[in-house]
């Protein structure tokens, strides 16, 4: 079964008051594919993680993840911090085989 907990361009960003205070961790596709802008995954249970089921660009492959404090963002790829950080012309330079090819229009 299809989960956007697997996908590639899934954004899954703690929110808090610290790493230590975790409160939920919100979805959001770096594809702007799902139907839904943002959530709380709740655990990974949510059942609109299962929006890739039917999701025309799903693509396997780890997901983002931030922690609140935004201890992780130097150890993302390039290709992660540019859609991480929602960067249209940093996408461009990446040239990601027609994935983001209506998002960038």
């Amino acid at each position: 079964m299809k989960s956007c907990n697997d996908f590639k361009y899934a954004l899954f960003e703690d929110h808090g008051y610290s790493n230590y205070t975790v409160e939920g961790t919100t979805f959001r596709c770096g594809l702007k594919l799902h139907d839904v802008e943002e959530f709380d995954r709740f655990y990974g249970e949510d059942e609109r993680l299962n929006f890739a089921e039917n999701c025309s660009g799903y693509k396997i492959g780890q997901s983002i993840e931030m922690d609140v404090e935004k201890e992780d963002y130097e150890s993302l790829t390039p290709e992660q911090k540019a859609i991480f950080d929602d960067d249209k012309e940093a996408i461009k330079k990446f040239q990601f085989n027609d994935d983001f090819e209506e998002y960038l229009e």
